[in-house]
C-alpha cells in the first residue's frame, strides 16, 4: 500500500484506528432515543498491531477496511439511522472482499517487492459492520437490522453483528 505511506494514510491509521468514527450519542435517561445501558454487551478483542478493538476480523481485512477511503468517510455519519440508510443504497453483497479481488496470485518480477498484494479490496459491507461495531449498537437497534423490512443485506449485516462480536445470542431478546 504504497499510496497509503505516502498520502499519510498509515500515519493517520495508526493515530487513530477507528478512522475519526466515534461512538453514538447516548439519550438521557428520561429521554426517547438510545440508551447507553441498552448496549450490547460485546466480546473485548485487541487488535494486535494498534491495540484497538479487533471485532474478531481477520486482521488483513480490518487492516485493508482502516485503510480504505470509504471507512475515513463514513465518520460523517452519526447516527445509527444514517448508517442503515447508507447499507440501503451501497450495500449489493455481503462479502469480507470484493468478489474477485482476493486470493488471486500477482505476477510479475518482484511484485511482492513493488507492494502489489493479494489482499484483495475490502467489500463494503464489511466497512458498514466495522462502522457499526464503532457506534456500538444498543439491544433494539440490534433488532431492527434483524428485522429490516426492505434490504435483506441489511438483515445479513445484522446476523454478522451477532456472530463476530456478541457473548451470548440471548442478550438481544
Amino acid at each position: 500500500h504504497n499510496k497509503y505511506f505516502f498520502s499519510g494514510r498509515l500515519e493517520a491509521v495508526r493515530q487513530d484506528p477507528a478512522g475519526g468514527n466515534r461512538t453514538q450519542e447516548y439519550a438521557e435517561p428520561n429521554e426517547e432515543g438510545p440508551h447507553e445501558a441498552d448496549v450490547v454487551p460485546l466480546v473485548k478483542i485487541a487488535d494486535p498491531v494498534h491495540g484497538a478493538p479487533a471485532f474478531n476480523i481477520n486482521p488483513m481485512l480490518l487492516e485493508g477496511i482502516r485503510m480504505g477511503d470509504r471507512f475515513w468517510e463514513l465518520a460523517k455519519l452519526t447516527t445509527f439511522g444514517e448508517v442503515v440508510d447508507a447499507i440501503f443504497y451501497e450495500v449489493k453483497y455481503v462479502t469480507p472482499w470484493v468478489p474477485g479481488t482476493h486470493g488471486k496470485r500477482s505476477s510479475g518480477m518482484q511484485s511482492a517487492v513493488r507492494g502489489v498484494s493479494n489482499a484483495g479490496t475490502p467489500g463494503i459491507a464489511y466497512t458498514m459492520l466495522l462502522k457499526l461495531f464503532l457506534l456500538r449498537l444498543t439491544r433494539d437497534q440490534v433488532r431492527s437490522l434483524l428485522r429490516h423490512p426492505d434490504s435483506p443485506y441489511i438483515r445479513a449485516i445484522g446476523f454478522l453483528y451477532l456472530r463476530l462480536r456478541l457473548y451470548d445470542f440471548q442478550e438481544v431478546r
